[in-house]
């Protein structure tokens, strides 16, 4: 008997279609923000608005965007460092002046927050938000350069009604040089830097009695963010001369700095070697002046004008 051998056969037909690169539904796109090489600026420090691109597809949503410590791990208090761990403070705003600062909480004014409709149809449609990176004025930290890293992360849904993590960042990227800098101004005891108390500065003693001294003064400020050499030279070797150039008369005097005297006999005399870098308000340098009692001498000088020219140099270590 012969056996009937029954067979099965299935057919399996696999089916697909070619996609196009998947779209997030809400992503960073387009340029990293970027501060690169920005000088700062002494008296106005550095004020740059940056931007980032966000691009969406999909049902509408809500979105916000938070801003990591950097490597302060502080984002109250953001630093820019260079090679040496020296700082440079910054922070990052929602704008110049509203003055929320940016970072990951703990209120919705520290981030940034927006919401796209929904795009079903077409291309992804992109929106551009905007905040500001303030460095304050009148920080004096060593030249060179300074950088800063801070990551930006994106969220779906709102502040207060998170839906989570997008897995979307972007890394943004700061970079400012301070210039080598030294400055001197001359001011009154006690005074302050003032960059219009520049020279010539003149000291008057006045009338000179030959049995008395007069003692006069002023201050030098050096201001350097780099060490440096501070010298002083005397035109005539540090005594008054005759104004008329063929009375060989003189009045002497002495010189001191901060209680230091200093022979201006032998031509230029450091003051500070190797000083610095100072602070904002500049190293203090007091000068005092004394003219000396010349009545015992052989031959007193004669009726007229006299004057020294000194010059004071700050030169860059």
């Amino acid at each position: 008997m012969k056996k009937k051998i029954e067979t099965l056969a299935l057919s399996l037909i696999l089916i697909g279609l070619a996609a196009g690169p998947k779209v997030d539904a809400i992503a960073f796109r387009g340029q990293k923000p970027m501060l690169n090489n920005a000088p700062y600026d002494l008296s106005l420090g550095i004020t740059e608005e940056l931007s980032v691109t966000l691009t969406h597809k999909g049902p509408a949503t809500d979105y916000f965007i938070t801003f990591g410590p950097g490597s302060s791990g502080d984002a109250a208090a953001r630093q820019m460092l260079n090679d040496l761990g020296e700082v440079i403070q910054y922070n990052v705003y929602d704008n110049e002046i509203a003055g929320n600062i940016l970072k990951d909480g703990p209120d919705p004014e520290n981030v940034l927050s927006g919401s796209f409709p929904a795009v079903t149809q077409g291309g992804p449609v992109t929106e551009t938000k905007t905040f500001s990176i303030i460095v304050p004025p009148e920080q004096f930290p060593p030249a060179g350069t300074y950088t800063d890293t801070v990551t930006l992360s994106l969220y779906e849904g709102s502040f207060d009604n998170p839906i989570g993590p997008t897995g979307s960042t972007v890394e943004m990227s700061l970079r400012v040089v301070m210039e080598e800098i030294i400055e001197l101004s001359l001011v009154p005891p006690g005074g302050v830097f003032d960059s219009n108390f520049q020279s010539p500065q003149t000291l008057d003693f006045g009338y000179i009695y030959p049995d008395q001294t007069y003692t006069r003064s002023i201050d030098v400020l050096a201001r350097a963010n780099t060490p440096y050499d501070l010298s002083i030279s005397s035109s005539n070797s540090g005594v008054m001369t005759h104004v008329d150039q063929n009375d060989p008369s003189t009045i002497p005097y002495q010189l001191s700095s901060n209680g230091t005297p200093v022979d201006l006999s032998t031509g230029d005399q450091l003051i500070a070697g190797a000083a610095g870098p100072s602070g904002w308000t500049g190293d203090r340098y007091s000068l005092i002046f004394e003219t000396m009692d010349y009545a015992g001498a052989a031959e007193l000088p004669s009726e007229g004008d006299y004057q020294d020219t000194l010059t004071i140099t700050i030169t860059a270590n």
